[in-house]
């Protein structure tokens, strides 16, 4: 067997970005050197440095070291790795020798110099074959900092390898690797929660994406995170669509609007993004998005990774709900979109220490980022919370509207049968409460299968005087009334009517509402930030 050549004792690598690894945490760190660092060729250890700088900070507080050369204590600024980078990077900075002397009358064990951070890999004297790209040049074995998501959720201590070998990299790969935290995005509530999320997808995307929207938002960053959101919580669901919400919403920026300067090349930028996307003219680029949730110790402990693919579907969704609810009279379509999906908070826990419960709005959330069925969850959320308010409030004006839209979209239901259902169930809700009978559409809702249903249908016809639709009493031999699930046509019903009943209880109590002009049975929810 031919030996393999040497490698040489000083790597280099080279940042262009004419083709993936294909791993999402590589490219995002591949594009981020090229970016700021340019293609190269770079040595490696100087990578390493300038990505050492970038990483760490002063803490603010000082610390003592003894100084060899003056036979002298000697304070210094202390630094630290930049949270949250300081749970996945565990490297000892270098703080010399200790030695002990007496200082003040009491003998202490002080340092020989300030703590040295550093960045180091160590590559093979010859070449191998990179675990991600496949190039054949001197590897590094990586460790958890340089590929901190190749774990087993749950088990973060358990670094596992993508090869029975273990993860050989390229010098490219480990730095890119090493640099991919430069391009993540968070958001974080103290201990109780953290979400990481990364774009993935063609590389001159990537590009676009960092140089447009993540490097900014990372020159903003604060305590809790760096990412521009419309909403977020403890579930990962809920939180991808608020960052998805929150992106797509700035990608309508046209270039007409655009400001002169620097913001408006970023605005040019995001507007290019959204042409590659949703734009009409030309097949959409893909764009996945990881978002990765956990929980923070000693380390990190990984909950879940999910990946949103079909971006482009999405967003092109998101401008169809934008546009349907201009022609409803909306004046600002992408502030509605995001209360509507904000809208779904309850309360948990003792009066006194209620807090904020966001699993309706996760499981929305998660609906519509599977294309499944998102009024199952709607309906508990009406049934389960706004019912039992204390100040019993209706849906967020345009829900119904942009549901109605999803269910005809994504559900292939017929628009004749959901304008039945709408008007059906919006005169069901306003005699109910005529008639003080909640407990109609609470029979409604917790029919168990179609006879059940069907009796609610026969009692509204004798209590409440009302004439049901006669699509609603043609079913088939599989429990589909009028090509719909018996269960989803209830559910819908059940929400339309619930959702009237509480307008016009709002309407009684002479409570004015704001004029977004939305459907009979909405009211604008001007509770939620």
């Amino acid at each position: 067997m031919a030996k393999q050549p040497k490698a040489a004792s000083s790597p280099t690598a080279t940042f262009d970005l004419a083709e993936a690894s294909g791993h999402f945490w590589i490219d995002l760190g591949l594009v981020a050197l090229a970016v700021e660092l340019g293609p190269g060729p770079h040595a490696v250890n100087r990578v390493l440095e300038w990505l050492t700088d970038r990483y760490v900070q002063p803490t603010g507080n000082t610390g003592e070291y003894y100084d060899l050369s003056t036979d002298s204590v000697r304070s210094y600024p202390k630094k630290n790795w930049l949270y949250p980078l300081n749970f996945f990077i565990k490297v000892t900075p270098d703080s010399g020798g200790k030695i002990k002397r007496n200082v003040n009358g009491k003998e202490k064990t002080l340092v020989t110099q300030p703590p040295v951070y550093r960045l180091d890999l160590k590559f093979s004297a010859r070449t191998g074959r990179c675990s991600v790209c496949g190039a054949m040049a001197p590897t590094t074995e990586a460790g958890m900092w340089v590929f901190p998501f190749a774990v087993a959720p749950n088990n973060f201590g358990n670094f596992y390898s993508m090869t029975k070998q273990g993860i050989d990299l390229c010098p490219r790969c480990a730095l890119a690797g090493s640099a991919g935290y430069l391009g993540w995005l968070w958001r974080a509530k103290g201990q109780d929660y953290i979400h990481f999320f990364v774009f993935h997808g063609e590389l001159s995307m990537m590009k676009n994406l960092y140089t447009n929207l993540i490097r900014p938002q990372q020159a903003e960053a604060n305590k809790s995170g760096n990412a521009s959101m419309a909403f977020y919580g403890p579930y990962v669901y809920e939180s991808a669509l608020g960052l998805l919400l929150n992106l797509f919403a700035r990608l309508r920026v046209n270039d007409s609007s655009a400001s002169s300067g620097a913001d408006s090349e970023r605005e040019e930028g995001l507007a290019l993004l959204g042409r590659l996307i949703g734009g009409a003219s030309a097949e959409p680029t893909p764009l996945a998005l990881y978002a990765i949730s956990g929980t923070f110790g000693k380390a990190f402990e990984m909950k879940s990774i999910r990946v949103f693919s079909r971006l482009e579907t999405h967003y092109r969704r998101y401008e169809r709900w934008f546009d349907r609810l201009s022609q409803f009279g909306f004046s600002d379509s992408g502030r509605i979109i995001e209360q509507i999906f904000r809208q779904f908070v309850g309360k948990r826990g003792q009066r006194q220490e209620q807090q904020q419960e966001t699993i309706w709005r996760d499981q929305v959330a998660r609906a519509v980022l599977t294309e499944q069925d998102p009024f199952p969850a709607i309906e508990r959320f009406l049934f389960e919370v706004r019912v039992r308010e204390k100040e019993r409030r209706p849906l967020v004006a345009g829900t119904l509207i942009l549901f109605d839209h999803y269910a005809e979209e994504v559900l292939q239901m017929n628009p004749s049968l959901l304008k039945t259902l709408s008007g059906f169930g919006h005169a069901l809700g306003r005699i109910a409460f005529q008639e003080k009978d909640m407990g109609v559409l609470y029979m409604m809702r917790n029919a168990k299968n179609i006879q059940e249903f069907y009796r609610v249908l026969n009692d509204i016809q004798f209590r409440l005087k009302m004439t049901v639709p006669e699509d609603f009493l043609v079913v088939d031999d599989r429990d589909r009334i009028a090509g719909v699930p018996w269960i989803r046509l209830k559910t819908i019903l059940s929400i339309y009517a619930m959702n009237a009943y509480l307008y016009a209880e709002k309407g009684e109590k002479g409570e004015k509402f704001t004029s977004d002009r939305g459907m009979e049975g909405e009211a604008t929810d001007v509770s939620v930030s």
